[in-house]
């Protein structure tokens, strides 16, 4: 992707850079910027410097329409365009910039397919509350020599810069990259490794997460809780709930209630009673005349024997 894009640009400027043989008048780079969402904005600027511009009598607007006429847009087609203004090695360059938010797995995609000898691999990886982001830049090699030796021309005389850049809102623990103070993006010299003197450098970059409330797991939590809560309480309102007064059998409680009565309290007054009866069948089985002996009935008042009066 980079080593297409680069190649392109050369052609719009290089003769005009050679006649100038103006110091770093023209650069690329190709650069990453993580989002808050977990996407990242991939781009890749060309731009020049605006006294060469000024030298060539060339507005902006001239140079930017030389860039898009240059380009085939099959490489960057579904890229978004705008113009850039940005500092290179200390002096003001304009370009315009490529652009287009994707997923890392989408980015990774988008480059291996890229018709380049040159292909980027990025990767990152959270680890323990840091991320970690790996970024492999390898030339297989397979680029055209006299493509490479053209280059290899013009940087050569440094009249171009190329570079890889990323940037991320988080704070930076480590980088083998250099740090740009006032924006935080960190920067990569990607020359050697374009032109086939390096096959291979890898950038590293690993930056501190801030801490995030984890919320998923939260509102599970709270959710389960909640349920067992409900459950919880239905339970022990079925379990105390009164019984309708229809379903009473107040019957059978006056029943249970007056059954202890019956048996107790006649067993200990009917004692005396049963006691006393045998008492009156004796005084009357014995009446008998005080003067003859004669036996006497309850209604005799007279003896029958002697008739002398019972009373």
């Amino acid at each position: 992707m980079t080593f297409k894009k680069f190649k392109k640009a050369v052609c719009v400027l290089a003769a005009a850079a050679m006649m100038l043989c103006l110091s770093s008048c023209m650069a690329m780079e190709t650069g990453l910027v993580f989002n808050e969402d977990g996407t990242v904005k991939v781009f890749c600027d060309t731009t020049v410097e605006e006294e060469m511009l000024s030298s060539m009598d060339m507005t902006k607007e001239d140079f930017l329409a030389s860039i898009n006429e240059s380009e085939s847009s099959e490489e960057y087609a579904g890229f978004e365009t705008e113009s850039v203004e940005t500092k290179v090695n200390g002096k003001a360059h304009v370009g315009q910039r490529y652009f287009k938010n994707m997923t890392l797995e989408e980015l990774n995609s988008y480059v291996q397919d890229a018709d380049s000898g040159v292909k980027i691999t990025y990767s990152a990886e959270k680890k323990g509350g840091e991320l970690v982001v790996t970024i492999t830049y390898t030339n297989s090699g397979e680029t055209a020599a006299e493509e490479t030796s053209e280059i290899s021309e013009y940087l050569a005389q440094g009249m171009m810069t190329t570079s890889h850049s990323v940037t991320a809102p988080y704070d930076v623990v480590e980088t083998n990259g250099v740090i740009d103070a006032e924006t935080g993006k960190i920067t990569w010299d990607t020359m050697d490794v374009m032109i086939g003197t390096k096959s291979e450098a890898v950038f590293t970059v690993t930056y501190k997460l801030p801490f995030t409330f984890p919320v998923v797991p939260v509102i599970i939590i709270a959710a389960v809780v909640v349920v067992a809560v409900v459950v919880a309480v239905i339970l022990s309102k079925k379990k105390s709930t009164p019984v309708p007064v229809a379903a009473i059998d107040y019957s059978a409680q006056e029943t249970t209630a007056e059954a202890p009565a019956q048996e107790t309290a006649p067993a200990q007054e009917a004692a005396p009673a049963e006691e006393a009866a045998p008492a009156e069948e004796t005084a009357e089985a014995e009446a008998v005349c005080k003067n003859c002996g004669a036996k006497l009935s309850a209604e005799d008042k007279f003896c029958q024997g002697c008739g002398e009066k019972t009373e």
